[in-house]
C-alpha cells in the first residue's frame, strides 16, 4: 500500500489511529488536571471552615483551634477553680495538643473526602497542612533565647 506524503489531507489508517490515541491521551490528561484543580479549589474553600476542639485530660480546659492552628477559643471549667496557675497552664497545653491532633485528623479526612482515599491528590492536600500541625511543641529544645516556654512554665523573658 502506498502512503501519501506527510502533510497530505489523507493519512494512512495507522497514522490516523496514532493521532487519535495521542489526542485521547492529551484529553485524558487535561481532564485529570481539571479534576485535580477542582479538588484543590474545593479543599481550599472547605478547609478554612475547619475548627478543632481539644479537651485536657482532666476536663479542666477546652481549646478550639482554627485550621491554621491558632487558638480561637478557650474555655475553663470548674475543675480548675482551685487549681494552681501551673495546673491551669498544663490543662490549656494538653487541650491545645489534643486540638492539634484533632485538627490534623480533620484535615486528613477532608483531603481524603475531596481527593479520594489513598489518592495522590489527597496526599498532596494533606501535605499542605501537615508541617504546621505536626510541629512538636513538647520538646525541651531551646526557643533561641536560652529558654523553653513549655519547660520553663510559660514565662516569656
Amino acid at each position: 500500500m502506498s502512503q501519501l506524503p506527510y502533510g497530505s489531507a489523507f493519512v494512512s489508517p495507522d497514522v490516523a489511529r496514532q493521532r487519535d490515541e495521542q489526542k485521547q491521551r492529551i484529553e485524558d490528561q487535561v481532564r485529570q488536571v481539571q479534576a485535580k484543580s477542582e479538588a484543590y479549589e474545593e479543599f481550599g474553600r472547605r478547609v478554612e471552615d475547619l475548627r478543632a476542639v481539644g479537651v485536657s485530660k482532666d476536663g479542666g480546659a477546652e481549646v478550639t483551634l482554627d485550621v491554621h492552628g491558632a487558638m480561637v477559643d478557650l474555655a475553663l471549667t470548674d475543675k480548675v477553680s482551685d487549681a494552681t496557675l501551673v495546673q491551669i497552664r498544663q490543662d490549656v497545653l494538653e487541650a491545645n495538643d489534643a486540638a492539634r491532633v484533632e485538627l490534623a485528623r480533620l484535615v486528613r479526612e477532608l483531603a481524603e473526602d475531596v481527593g479520594g482515599v489513598d489518592s495522590e491528590t489527597s496526599a498532596s492536600l494533606d501535605a499542605l497542612y501537615r508541617p504546621r500541625l505536626d510541629e512538636d511543641d513538647d520538646d525541651d529544645s531551646d526557643d533561641g533565647d536560652g529558654t523553653n516556654r513549655r519547660r520553663d512554665g510559660g514565662v516569656l523573658r
